[in-house]
């Protein structure tokens, strides 16, 4: 006999994506530490355009730090969040991620790279890059009627 429990989970294989530009939502994320025991945070994206769901990680070292400077880039804007101030120092943890990243919409491009003779799906994300056309807002209408009014403008 086989004792066997029903934990309602879905077949989590990995899937191909193939190289190119997509939407993504961040639809979770945990902390953890890599096998050197760095830092790191796995976001759980929602590839809008295609229906699948990838976990990227985003390490915390000096070298990396580029990398979580281009994530809040890339969904600060859906979420109608500022960016910290250059310089400043903020506590990455559950509650700065809720608010900054989680429902967060952004672009990214895949690419594929080698990594020890195998292939790897490397995600680049485009800091302020949105698919969807939302046509000028309220503060860029205003501004493009200023400058229709002053003739001045150098352009």
């Amino acid at each position: 006999m086989i004792e066997y429990e029903y934990t309602d989970s879905d077949n989590n294989s990995p899937r191909k994506i193939e190289p190119g530009e997509y939407e993504v939502k961040v639809v979770g994320f945990e902390f953890g530490l890599s096998p050197s025991g760095t830092e790191k945070l796995t976001l759980n994206l929602e590839f809008q355009d295609i229906g699948v769901k990838f976990k990227d990680d985003v390490y915390f070292t000096p070298a990396a730090a580029w990398r979580m400077d281009t994530v809040l880039k890339c969904f600060a804007a859906s979420l109608k969040v500022d960016l910290p101030k250059v310089g400043e120092r903020v506590s990455i943890n559950d509650d700065f991620v809720n608010s900054r990243l989680m429902n967060g919409e952004g672009r990214v491009l895949v690419k594929e790279r080698m990594y020890k003779e195998k292939k790897q799906t490397d995600i680049t994300y485009l800091a302020g890059v949105t698919l969807k056309p939302t046509g000028a807002g309220e503060g860029q209408s205003t501004m493009i009627a200023e400058e229709e009014g002053n003739v001045d403008v150098p352009f």
